[in-house]
């Protein structure tokens, strides 16, 4: 997906400095998906915000739901760290994000809805959209991440 220009191309080293911050789906050695949660601090407003990035799922596992399952166990996780606000940079799938309460809200290198510090790292050229899901708070009924993955 690299290559593709899909994803952001990472070094071996950025990626072994980001390894705690990915969650791997896999099964029985095989890497079926996987997603970046990655802490951006907070915005503007003061929402606590987190990028997820590098989401995909091996074309062979798409349309069984191992996506659905990936995305709620991220967003679980990020609610019990106290995330508020997640955003999402895409060039490509955004139909799939929006039918999952991902609103787009423009393209990404200008908006203030991402840290500064994050804005800065956007490559314009890549003309990628920002989308942003609210995070409701964690509550009594919320079961740890990964209690509720499975297909």
């Amino acid at each position: 997906l690299e290559d593709a220009g899909v994803l952001v191309k990472r070094s071996r080293d950025e990626v072994a400095n980001m390894l705690q911050d990915f969650t791997v789906l896999e099964r029985e050695n095989k890497v079926m998906g996987c997603a970046l949660l990655l802490h951006l601090g907070p915005d503007s407003e003061g929402n606590i915000v987190a990028e997820l990035g590098a989401f995909c799922v091996d074309s062979a596992f798409r349309g069984s739901g191992r996506g659905d399952s990936l995305l709620d166990y991220v967003e679980q996780d990020a609610r019990q760290q106290g995330v508020q606000r997640l955003v999402l940079l895409t060039t490509r799938t955004a139909d799939w994000f929006e039918q999952r309460d991902f609103r787009w809200i423009g393209p990404a290198y200008a908006n203030e809805v991402l840290p500064a510090a994050r804005r800065a790292r956007v490559n314009p050229t890549r003309n990628s959209q920002l989308y942003v899901k609210q995070l409701e708070a964690p509550h009594d009924n919320l079961q740890e991440p990964g209690k509720r993955i499975g297909y």
